[in-house]
């Protein structure tokens, strides 16, 4: 697995996969808040 770090303001792709409820679901674009965020990605 690769972990990734993204700087406050990045524009990623994100999945938002599974849904619950009514939340959105699959994938989107999304902006990073934070001022530094490490995720998962599986590539």
């Amino acid at each position: 697995m690769n972990y990734y770090t993204f700087k406050r303001g990045s524009v990623i792709l994100a999945d938002f996969s599974p849904q619950v409820g009514s939340e959105i679901k699959g994938k989107h674009f999304a902006i990073v808040l934070k001022k530094k965020i490490d995720l998962q990605m599986n590539c």
